[in-house]
């Protein structure tokens, strides 16, 4: 009995540890679905990064990155698969026990400085409808990164670019915006619409 208990808590430090000194990224997006009769809206996201980032010297400074963004080409970004709702949550905990429509949560280890954020929301209640996407480039660097986007608007063949987030520097880096008033641009004319 005592080895066992001696493995399981030596198991359960290693764990904190390595948790500890991971670089974390937990993100949440929230449509508004107010005026709405029983939405559901589907989020999926994919992480996108600079083929030729800022060399890492401090991780844990809130500076802001260097890199225009407004200017930056989509040769220079490269971007993996869409993750599916709660997709690092039930990576780690193996409980998918989120709601499937008008939010998305993710959580997983990732240096989020200078990544991109692309999120794609489909109207499942509408067969026709194209989807929209959300663009979000993290500009500031932290160790632990916490992104909430709320309040948005379904917005079909339309993509809504965030220049910037309002910043909580608190104990960690706190990135909030409402897209409730923001207006997005066609795909069509999206200067990253290879990304989408």
């Amino acid at each position: 009995m005592k080895p066992l208990f001696l493995y399981l808590l030596l198991l359960l430090f290693t764990c904190t540890s390595a948790a500890a000194q991971s670089p974390y990224l937990s993100v949440r997006l929230a449509m508004d679905t107010a005026g709405k009769s029983d939405p559901r809206y589907v989020i999926t996201m994919k992480l996108c990064s600079l083929k030729e980032p800022t060399p890492r010297k401090d991780w844990f400074s809130f500076e802001k990155s260097k890199v225009n963004f407004e200017t930056l080409g989509a040769s220079g970004v490269q971007c993996g698969d869409y993750i599916e709702n709660g997709g690092g949550y039930e990576y780690l905990t193996g409980d998918p026990g989120l709601n499937l429509y008008n939010e998305y949560e993710f959580g997983n280890q990732h240096f989020a400085f200078e990544s991109i954020l692309v999120f794609r929301i489909t109207d499942s209640s509408a067969k026709e409808a194209l989807p929209m996407y959300v663009v979000f480039p993290v500009k500031y660097k932290s160790f632990i990164t916490n992104v909430s986007l709320t309040s948005v608007p379904f917005q079909p063949g339309r993509v809504v670019y965030i220049k910037d987030a309002g910043l909580d520097r608190s104990s960690k880096l706190r990135l909030n915006a409402s897209l409730k008033k923001m207006k997005g641009v066609a795909v069509k004319d999206f200067r990253w619409k290879e990304l989408l």
